[in-house]
């Protein structure tokens, strides 16, 4: 269902698109190494990366 808000039309994301954004989030948290397990650190400051996770969280949320 839609909702008007400011004058304009906003839909939620359909779950396939949620779907795909988070799994780009997922990649841009935890980019895989080169070679070898694990994961290269991004260095991002903490605000930006609990803002990234909040969103993570909500998208799981959503389409679980």
């Amino acid at each position: 269902a839609a909702a008007r808000l400011d004058g304009r039309l906003r839909e939620a994301p359909s779950i396939e698109a949620a779907r795909a954004a988070l799994a780009d989030i997922g990649k841009v948290l935890r980019p895989p190494r080169k070679k070898g397990p694990g994961y290269i650190d991004l260095k991002l400051d903490p605000f930006t990366r609990s803002r990234i996770q909040g969103i993570q969280s909500l998208l799981a949320l959503y389409t679980h």
